[in-house]
């Protein structure tokens, strides 16, 4: 029976049966189907190799080919859906959302699903990078069409505080019975919830990207937005985003950051915090039976969890996203409160400790950064993306586990001294000063201890060491002890004179508590015999 083919180019499913009627195999095939006034064709390779089609059930769908060898092939359709009237349709378009100044970006990565005129679902797909999509199906069933936009990807899924669904739309539906194609562009707008989800969005595929870019993580994350406030939640493994925090991505990527830790396993704490405070006072002040290690804990995750954000910024070149405060060297809060504190340049600040997590972001950023914060501060650029590796290999949870692991690598051990120091999670070396000379009859060193607590009591244990300028060997250890100075007779004075030209002295300080850290490496200074 003679069918009206059309010239078209499609895929079908070919089922292979033996003489017993059998299954023996199922393929999938790109025929070439073509129509003249007596025959229609078909074939597997191209239109030059066509063959005639014969059709022997039209209520089955099912067409016999015969092929030059003269082997028989059964093709077998769905029912209801007849190979003779395939009619492909491709509607495209690209997805945009608005910043805080109006200003127009790609929504990278965002779910856009067709629907037809019942909501029935008819086709899906994500934009690329660019923000656009373009999606094929089969128009015959589907001559009424509807399409929304979800800041959804397979891996991320903003929803609404009560779990509810967000969906972008044009608000209409469109007849396409007439049309091969149609091109349909949305912008999420900046003035509305439904168009912050998708910054919402963007800034959590933003950190999700450099994440997922070092790590073999497939995970999953749900963003509530918005809530009454903005924090990560351990016992669910979900985010929460203040309404008011849509345009601050270095709050939202500071948040998935702690998503980050809690993926890879590593342990955490939560609580009270701020970027200038010790949050070893602060857990004290609370009645935590445990303060010291409550306060670490918490200033290394919230030191962590920001450094993470901008580095994750940084390491992608997000300024040049133009999105306002992204991709510096910020961490900012523009609407709930108002926080813009620089990473870097910064001066020593009196809560600076290993308790302080501004202290912690500072350190971070310094060890892994390729230029000095200040103009005395020697150069470790241990490399952001190689920092990230060695916390998801190695697991620490506060700042000594990350202070140990980098002293078995290969770096500027001066610099890395002079930042301990600076960040006073070390001695302050007092006297004697660098570069001078060495007394000839006995010698004192001392040094002070900043970063310490005001109503928490810490036991800090320190040792003095002096290494051989020129060879690193030791020369002389202490035992750890509680006393700020240690002097040397003159016999040991006289013994370093007599062989060694010059010498380094510095201090390692132990903070011996319920979780003991350290030792924590001072500052080196040089001293002439």
């Amino acid at each position: 029976m003679k069918k009206n083919l059309y010239d078209v180019e499609i895929l079908v499913i070919f089922e292979l049966f033996d003489e017993n009627n059998l299954l023996i195999q199922i393929l999938e095939k790109t025929i070439y189907i073509f129509s003249t006034n007596e025959f229609d064709y078909i074939s597997t390779i191209s239109k030059d190799h066509t063959m005639e089609l014969y059709f022997d059930n039209n209520d089955l769908y099912q067409a016999y080919l015969s092929e030059n060898n003269g082997a028989n092939f059964k093709v077998s359709f769905n029912r209801g859906i007849t190979p003779l009237a395939l009619n492909n349709f491709t509607i495209s378009g690209d997805v945009t959302w608005q910043d805080v100044n109006g200003v127009v970006h790609p929504a990278k990565n965002v779910k856009v699903s067709v629907v037809g005129s019942t909501s029935t679902p008819i086709k899906t797909g994500y934009t690329n990078q660019n923000g656009h999509y373009s999606l094929s199906f089969n128009k015959n069933n589907n001559p009424i069409i509807a399409v929304y936009v979800s800041p959804v990807s397979s891996s991320i899924n903003v929803e609404t505080s009560t779990g509810g669904s967000y969906n972008l739309s044009d608000g209409q539906f469109h007849m396409i019975s007439s049309l091969s194609a149609l091109t349909l562009d949305m912008n999420a707008t900046n003035n509305n919830t439904l168009g912050k989800s998708f910054e919402v969005h963007q800034s959590i595929y933003l950190a999700e990207t450099y994440y997922k870019s070092l790590s073999s993580s497939t995970s999953s994350v749900t963003v509530n937005f918005p809530y009454n406030a903005t924090y990560f939640n351990p016992n669910d493994g979900e985010i929460y985003i203040l309404e008011q925090d849509a345009h601050d991505w270095d709050v939202s990527m500071h948040e998935y950051g702690h998503y980050v830790a809690d993926d890879l396993g590593i342990a955490s704490t939560g609580g009270q915090h701020s970027f200038n405070q010790n949050l070893v006072d602060i857990a004290y002040l609370q009645g935590y039976s445990d303060p010291w290690t409550q306060g670490i804990m918490l200033a290394w995750s919230e030191g962590w969890a920001t450094y993470f954000a901008i580095s994750a910024q940084v390491a992608q070149s997000a300024s040049s996203l133009g999105i306002p405060n992204l991709g510096d060297l910020f961490y900012s809060d523009t609407e709930d409160t108002s926080i813009n504190i620089p990473i870097e340049n910064i001066s020593t600040q009196g809560y600076f400790s290993e308790a302080n997590e501004y202290a912690i972001i500072a350190f971070l950023w310094d060890i892994a950064d390729n230029s000095p914060s200040e103009s005395s501060d020697p150069l470790i650029a241990y490399g952001h993306e190689e920092l990230f590796e060695l916390y998801m290999n190695v697991q620490f949870n506060y700042l000594w586990g990350c202070v140990n692991s980098l002293y078995g690598q290969t770096i500027n051990f001066p610099a890395f001294g002079y930042l301990l120091t600076y960040y006073q999670f070390s001695a302050n070396l007092i006297g004697p000063s660098n570069n001078s000379t060495m007394s000839s009859s006995s010698q004192t060193f001392s040094w002070q201890f900043l970063g310490g607590t005001s109503y928490y009591t810490s036991n800090n244990q320190y040792r003095l060491v002096i290494i051989d300028y020129a060879t690193g060997a030791t020369i002389y250890a202490s035992s750890y002890t509680t006393n700020t100075q240690i002097t040397l007779n003159q016999t040991q004075v006289q013994s370093i004179i007599n062989n060694y030209d010059q010498v380094i002295w510095f201090v390692y300080v132990v903070h011996d508590d319920t979780n003991d850290t350290g030792p924590y490496m001072s500052e080196w200074r040089i001293l002439n015999t």
